[in-house]
């Protein structure tokens, strides 16, 4: 009889590690559709602004002559 108890046990086992096996595939299955979805949403990386330095009056001229910009450039 013990056998039988020992059997009985060792199927009930078996039956439970297929259904936890089958609940773990289950649950890969919706985290791949779930990063599908996801991806199908995303944004595309934004590169960032980058502003210009303005140039006042009396800055140095970016050319390089060394004269202020009112002096240089900034007459054209």
């Amino acid at each position: 009889m013990e056998s039988l108890a020992q059997h009985l046990n060792r199927e009930a086992d078996l039956k439970w590690i297929e259904t936890q096996k089958q609940s773990f595939l289950k649950s890969m299955e919706m985290a791949d559709d779930y990063n599908d979805m996801y991806d199908d949403f995303s944004m595309p990386v934004q590169q960032p602004i980058v502003k210009e330095t303005k140039i006042y009056p009396n800055d140095p001229c970016p050319c390089g002559s060394g004269k202020k910009y009112k002096k240089c450039c900034g007459r054209r």
